[in-house]
């Protein structure tokens, strides 16, 4: 990671399109998953912590998914 400091950022601005609605799942959903998958330490560790909130319900089920990926992974 060559700027950790952008991890927050990254999660922050996560959180915020997963409370929208669900209209990014086909944007959100490959690229969170992939981010949780092979993406450096700080982005992994921030993007944890805004799945493990509970959020809007518009974006429950995303979030969930989400969540349920990074658990199995």
């Amino acid at each position: 990671a060559e700027r950790p400091a952008t991890a927050g950022h990254l999660a922050a601005y996560v959180d915020r399109r997963l409370d929208r609605d669900p209209a990014p799942r086909a944007v959100l959903l490959p690229l969170v998953t992939r981010l949780l998958d092979d993406g450096p330490e700080p982005v992994r560790a921030a993007l944890a912590g805004i799945l493990a909130a509970d959020g809007a319900a518009a974006g429950a089920p995303l979030r969930r998914e989400l969540r349920e990926h990074l658990f199995a992974h």
